[in-house]
């Protein structure tokens, strides 16, 4: 198992307050972020019901719809509007995967399943030690959100915040 996976395991497990977990994973307008700091390893996962993002949560019906889920994945996939790491950190984004929404429902009769986004993304950070807070701006691209709860564990420490509507900003220290 890598750091970051453990890590992750052990905040879900240690530092989530109880109100966090009791919020349940899939609640219309919440998203979950959890925060991972592995030496130059920055990882962070985020999962949201898919209405939070574009605004409905099943199969796309038409072509609008399927257009704002295509806008959304590229947005996620690209994530330097969302995320800004400590500029000092000097943090480049190494990867970034958005899995189809609907592979899991793919033998269903469930037009109409909730579907839910789950998004990752690992960062390098060339200078480590000043990677102390990450800016989130998700309310930008994703106005349907109202809060986020931030999760994160590193060498500093754990911890949990409230975003609310989907901006603000984690210490990360």
């Amino acid at each position: 198992m890598s750091i970051a996976k453990w890590l992750f395991s052990f905040l879900l497990s240690c530092a989530v307050p109880a109100a966090v977990l009791a919020a349940g994973a899939h609640e219309h307008g919440r998203a979950e972020l959890e925060i991972a700091v592995d030496g130059s390893r920055l990882e962070l996962r985020l999962s949201a019901p898919l209405d939070g993002l574009v605004g409905f949560e099943h199969r796309p019906r038409n072509g609008e719809e399927r257009a704002a889920l295509e806008s959304a994945r590229v947005a996620l996939l690209e994530p330097a509007r969302l995320i800004e790491p400590s500029p000092a950190a000097r943090c480049r984004l190494q990867s970034a995967k958005v899995p189809d929404p609907f592979a899991e429902h793919q033998g269903d009769a469930g037009e109409d399943a909730h579907a839910d986004v789950d998004a990752a993304w690992q960062f390098d950070c060339a200078e480590a030690d000043a990677l102390t807070a990450i800016v989130i701006r998700l309310d930008e691209r994703f106005p349907h959100l109202e809060r986020v709860e931030a999760v994160f564990v590193g060498p500093a420490g754990q911890g949990a915040s409230t975003l609310p509507a989907g901006r603000g900003r984690v210490e990360l220290r």
